[in-house]
């Protein structure tokens, strides 16, 4: 994955051939400050390649999966878990676009947006009526004001279902 400038570390793979096929009994390994494992299947390991996973990923740091854009710009922090089916065909690009599909679950906790606070953005979409974000932002109460005076959003943990379907993700 060229996002993930680091890679994949300290792959562990047990797996079985069946005439054509592959039967994953236990892959695993380290990513992005966290770790992978699975089990699954390949059909037609040396054709087409339709696989199936049984994937977890725990304690990846989003950090190291987004690209940086440098100081002052926005960017995403923390950790999340996954726990997903998923199946697809093909290894490149283009065929994992619109041949991925699975459900599964996924937890994000310690997630901050960097250099940048939605609620001063959200609070300032309301210009069109003068004068009303000044008197909004005095009425405030204290929780809310101290946090107009961050640069930045923290996030409550997250645990979210999605599906994968149509080169879409649905939560």
């Amino acid at each position: 994955m060229p996002f993930i400038e680091e890679g994949f570390k300290e792959i562990n793979l047990k797996a079985q051939m069946k005439t054509k096929d592959m039967i994953i009994e236990r892959l695993t390994g380290k990513i992005a400050g966290g770790s992978l494992s699975a089990d699954g299947w390949v059909k037609g390991i040396f054709s087409r390649k339709a696989w199936g996973l049984d994937l977890t990923l725990k304690d990846i740091e989003i950090s190291r999966l987004l690209r940086d854009l440098g100081p002052g710009k926005p960017g995403l922090e923390g950790r999340f878990d996954i726990e997903m089916d998923v199946s697809g065909v093909g290894l490149s690009q283009e065929d994992l676009i619109f041949s991925l599909a699975g459900k599964g679950n996924v937890n994000v906790y310690e997630a901050v947006l960097k250099n940048i606070n939605l609620l001063e953005v959200a609070l300032d979409k309301l210009d069109m009526l003068p004068g009303i974000v000044p008197k909004l932002k005095r009425r405030l109460p204290t929780y809310y004001k101290d946090l107009l005076k961050q640069d930045h959003t923290a996030f409550r943990p997250i645990n979210a279902k999605f599906e994968l379907r149509e080169g879409r993700l649905f939560f």
